[in-house]
């Protein structure tokens, strides 16, 4: 369609940036990649978005692609560890949740049990 309306590179570039910044407020993560790599062709940017998206393959990928070796530990080890992290915490919280839940259970069925013995 860009071609058709005979838009200019410059004109193109900046078209798929402000769609790629669109997508990724809708948590498109790829999608926003991929006008940033084919229209732009910013890789690093189209790979840190892959990161921030948590699309770890997608991004190696493109990082060995691209030869941007440098990304691997820049960006894509603290994004993992960073993730890691985050999962962690979250399971610690469900287990904490879920012991709470389940001395609360048992507290439930001991008073059921008296009521209905009592």
């Amino acid at each position: 369609m860009a071609t058709l309306l005979q838009f200019t590179e410059d004109k193109v570039a900046n078209l798929a940036r402000g769609l790629s910044g669109k997508l990724t407020e809708q948590r498109k993560h790829a999608e926003a990649s991929l006008l940033l790599e084919q229209y732009t062709q910013d890789y690093e940017e189209a790979i840190l978005l892959l990161l921030e998206g948590s699309l770890w393959e997608e991004a190696l990928r493109l990082i060995y692609k691209y030869n941007r070796l440098d990304i691997l530990e820049t960006n894509l080890r603290p994004s993992i560890l960073e993730a890691q992290r985050n999962h962690l915490e979250f399971l610690d919280s469900q287990r904490t949740m879920f012991t709470r839940y389940k001395k609360r259970l048992s507290v439930v069925r001991e008073l059921k049990e008296k009521a209905r013995q009592g």
